[in-house]
């Protein structure tokens, strides 16, 4: 089994591979045939493994006879019953929250299926289903989970919790999990015009809310900006989301990324699937793009998610969760301070280290001075 660096830039083989499941014609031919030279879909790490239900039935669609096709019609059969049994389980939870007219929408993965798999719920594998309700019904939203018997496991408040993070788990007794979001990304002001553009879909047979395809892209390139345990999930779920997009798509993506704020880091994302899959993206919807760079703190931190996190990272993202919640409207505003101090015991004890070192590089500087 081969293993590459976890990042949000794929490397030759998962780059291969994401070509093999998305590409069409000879290109997406010789790109299976390529990467299957050098791998046994057998034996895959779980990063690329994941990929196998979506390269099935791109395989199906180019007419390739695999050898191994019934093993890949064996992973995409799972995927299929997994999800279903996953969207079935989180009903309830659903039904809680519209019972105590809360409206829900969902993100991520489910959202992706209801919208831009032609209905097929087994291409995209889930673990959890991901729902977004407005910020200010996520307390409201919380207590009604956890009437309704719902486990919930953060240290914190639920009040806490919404300053901090974006989003919590919610366990019933048959263990699968629900994540409640009061805003689509960690980052603070990332709501933007979301509920705005919220559009009526169908998934597994239900009626459900999800964001348009504009707005799905956005959260889908922010989210995989920066190191990420699935690099290719991200890339093949922006593929997928392209492919619906017309010329009033592009323009509304443009505007959905500067409502929240998150231009820069969309045309990032989108340079990263245009060159893995060799797509022509607008030139004017890439400059309006990247003409929405933020301010200083924003660029910089955009730039340490895109290589990798680093000496001071911990530091760095607090930071710039504190400027974005300035001008936020769904969280609270909140200090750099204060944020480090709400953080995970391990980014504390990270800041902390630092801290101390560079107090005591400090001192020694002055007393060598002295």
């Amino acid at each position: 089994m081969t293993t590459e660096r976890n990042s949000a830039l794929p490397g030759a083989e998962r780059r291969l591979l994401l070509r093999a499941a998305l590409l069409d014609g000879d290109t997406g031919r010789e790109a299976y045939a390529e990467w299957r030279r050098h791998h046994d879909p057998t034996d895959l790490e779980p990063v690329s493994y994941r990929l196998l239900p979506l390269l099935y039935r791109n395989l199906e669609r180019l007419g390739v006879e695999a050898p191994e096709r019934a093993r890949l019609q064996g992973v995409y059969r799972h995927a299929w019953y997994a999800n279903q049994r996953l969207l079935h389980a989180a009903g309830p939870g659903l039904r809680l929250l519209a019972g105590a007219g809360i409206p829900v929408v969902l993100l991520k993965g489910a959202a992706l299926v209801a919208t831009s798999t032609g209905g097929d719920v087994g291409v995209r594998p889930m673990e959890d289903v991901d729902v977004l309700v407005p910020a200010a019904d996520a307390v409201r939203a919380h207590d009604a989970l956890v009437a309704g018997g719902w486990h919930w496991y953060e240290p914190e408040p639920p009040e806490d919790a919404r300053r901090r993070k974006q989003s919590s788990p919610y366990v019933p007794e048959s263990g699968t999990q629900l994540d409640l979001h009061w805003r689509p990304l960690w980052e603070p002001g990332s709501t933007g015009t979301l509920w705005e553009a919220v559009v009526p879909a169908t998934l597994a047979g239900a009626e459900v809310l999800v964001p348009s395809r504009a707005h799905q892209l956005v959260v889908t390139a922010a989210h995989g900006v920066g190191w990420h345990p699935s690099p290719l999930r991200w890339i093949a779920d922006c593929a997928l989301l392209l492919r619906g997009i017309d010329e009033a798509g592009w323009d509304e993506l443009v505007a959905a990324a500067r409502a929240a704020r998150m231009g820069g880091t969309v045309a990032a994302a989108l340079d990263v699937v245009g060159d893995v899959l060799d797509l022509e993206l607008p030139a004017g919807t890439m400059q309006a793009l990247r003409s929405q760079r933020g301010g200083p703190v924003e660029r910089v931190a955009l730039g340490s998610k895109v290589r990798g996190p680093g000496p001071g990272a911990g530091y760095l993202a607090s930071l710039e969760y504190a400027v974005r919640s300035r001008r936020a409207d769904d969280t609270g505003r909140i200090g750099a301070v204060e944020h480090l101090l709400l953080c995970d015991g391990g980014t504390r004890r990270e800041i902390a280290a630092r801290l101390v070192r560079r107090t005591g590089e400090l001192a020694g500087a002055r007393l060598r001075r002295s």
